[in-house]
């Protein structure tokens, strides 16, 4: 049987995931002070910590400072819980993660979105921290495109789900 809590410690974190110079610099002050971005124990001042824009008991929703190119929107939705795989979710965080969900898709007025969580070993997620998290990501309408061809690669939201096997 699966214990619904997670061991305690300080997030690792895989840089060489990150995007951004600025989301580099930030992981490196919170790596130096042994905090967690997703646990909310960051700063101000440094930038560390994340801006809520709506919570519950179990999660809390804030806008990704690093958005993926292409992305109208995107929103990460954070357990409060320092949790490092979904497993280990219980049923109370399941079911409020569905109504942080559909709280976002209604702010935000949109019809349709993608969510993909990444879980577990970040070498193989793409993650740059070890806290369960979820994305929250609209696109823009798919462009015309001749019938039979594909959108072109430089024309849709890239996304880390895995890397290629060598």
């Amino acid at each position: 049987m699966i214990e619904l809590h997670s061991e305690v410690h300080m997030a690792e974190m895989k840089m060489d995931n990150a995007r951004d110079p600025e989301q580099i610099r930030r992981m490196k002050a919170l790596k130096e002070s042994g905090r967690c971005y997703f646990c909310k124990e960051g700063s101000a001042e440094e930038k560390t910590l994340p801006v809520i824009i709506n919570e519950g008991e179990y999660w809390y929703i804030t806008k990704n400072d690093f958005p993926l190119d292409g992305s109208v929107h995107h929103y990460l939705i954070v357990p409060r819980r320092h949790v490092l795989q979904t497993y280990y979710l219980s049923p109370e965080e399941r079911v409020e993660l569905g109504g942080m969900e559909w709280w976002l898709a209604q702010d935000l007025k949109v019809s349709g979105y993608s969510m993909f969580v990444r879980s577990g070993d970040m070498s193989l997620t793409g993650a740059t921290i070890d806290h369960c998290h979820y994305h929250f990501l609209v696109g823009g309408v798919k462009p015309e495109v001749p019938e039979g061809e594909m959108v072109p690669l430089d024309q849709v939201v890239p996304v880390v789900l895995a890397y290629k096997q060598k």
